[in-house]
C-alpha cells in the first residue's frame, strides 16, 4: 500500500521544524514592531531550545530593528544603552554592523548640538578616531567633519546666534584657516571662509564710513589701515583709501 505522505517529510529534523515555527512567531512580533517582546520571548525560548547560530541571527534582527527605531526617534543615547546591554547576544560581526550605523548617528547628533569650540574639537576628534578605526569611510568622515567645522565656525562668528561682528569674525576666520591647514581644504569650507572674510571687510568699511561721516577722519583712517592690512586687495576698502586721498588734495 502506497502512502500519501511525501517521503522527505518522513526524514525532517523535528528540532529544526520546531525552531522554524518558533522563528515564525518571532518574525510576527518583529513585523508588529514589538522588539522588546520579541527579545523577552527569545530569551525564554533560547534557554529551552538552544541553537547559538540561529538565535544569533534572530537577535541580530531584533536588536537592529530596535536600535534603528531609537535612531529614527533621535534617541541615540537610548540606542547606545540598549545595544551595549544586549551586546552579549550578538556575534562580533553582528555587533560591529549595528555599531557602525549607531556611531554615525551619534556623531551627527553630537555635531548638530555643538555650542562652543571645545565641543566642536571633541566631535572632530571623535570623527577622526572613527575613521582611523575603519568605523567610517573617508568620504563620510569628510562629510561629518565639514559639518562639525561649519557649525563650530558659525558659533564663533555669532555667539548666541546674533549678528556676526568684526572681532568674532576674526576668531572664526582664524579657526577656519587653522582647521583647513590641518585637514585640507574643501569647497564648502573655502566658501565659508570667503564669506566670513567678505563680511569682515564689509565691517571695516562700515566702521570707516561711520567715523568718516562724523568727521573723525583720524579714527576712520586707522580703521581703514587695519582693514587694508588684512585685505589689501579689497575693492571697497581701496575705494575708501581713494576717498581719503581725494580729501587731501
Amino acid at each position: 500500500m502506497s502512502s500519501n505522505i511525501p517521503q522527505d517529510a518522513l526524514f525532517k529534523d523535528p528540532y529544526n521544524e520546531l525552531f522554524d515555527r518558533m522563528s515564525n512567531y518571532g518574525a510576527v512580533l518583529l513585523r508588529r514592531g514589538q522588539e522588546d517582546e520579541a527579545l523577552q520571548w527569545a530569551n525564554t525560548a533560547s534557554a529551552k531550545y538552544p541553537n547559538s547560530e540561529k538565535w544569533k541571527d534572530f537577535y541580530l534582527a531584533v536588536i537592529n530593528n530596535r536600535v534603528s527605531r531609537f535612531i529614527r526617534a533621535d534617541q541615540t543615547t537610548e540606542a547606545r544603552t540598549f545595544l551595549e546591554s544586549n551586546k552579549h547576544l550578538l556575534s562580533d560581526e553582528g555587533y560591529f554592523q549595528i555599531n557602525l550605523s549607531l556611531l554615525d548617528s551619534e556623531l551627527l547628533r553630537n555635531a548638530t548640538q555643538i555650542t562652543n569650540i571645545n565641543e566642536g574639537e571633541a566631535v572632530i576628534t571623535a570623527i577622526e578616531q572613527a575613521r582611523l578605526q575603519n568605523h567610517l569611510s573617508q568620504a563620510r568622515a569628510n562629510e561629518l567633519r565639514n559639518f562639525a567645522i561649519q557649525k563650530t565656525a558659525s558659533i564663533l562668528a555669532a555667539p548666541g546666534g546674533g549678528i556676526p561682528t568684526g572681532p568674532n569674525l576674526k576668531i572664526a576666520i582664524t579657526y577656519l584657516q587653522n582647521i583647513i591647514a590641518q585637514y585640507s581644504s574643501t569647497r564648502e569650507l573655502d566658501q565659508l571662509l570667503r564669506t566670513y572674510q567678505n563680511a569682515l571687510a564689509a565691517d571695516y568699511h562700515n566702521r570707516f564710513a561711520a567715523e568718516w561721516n562724523k568727521g573723525n577722519h583720524a579714527e576712520a583712517e586707522r580703521i581703514l589701515n587695519e582693514g587694508l592690512t588684512e585685505f589689501p586687495e579689497n575693492r571697497q576698502l581701496l575705494n575708501n583709501r581713494a576717498t581719503i586721498e581725494r580729501s587731501r588734495r
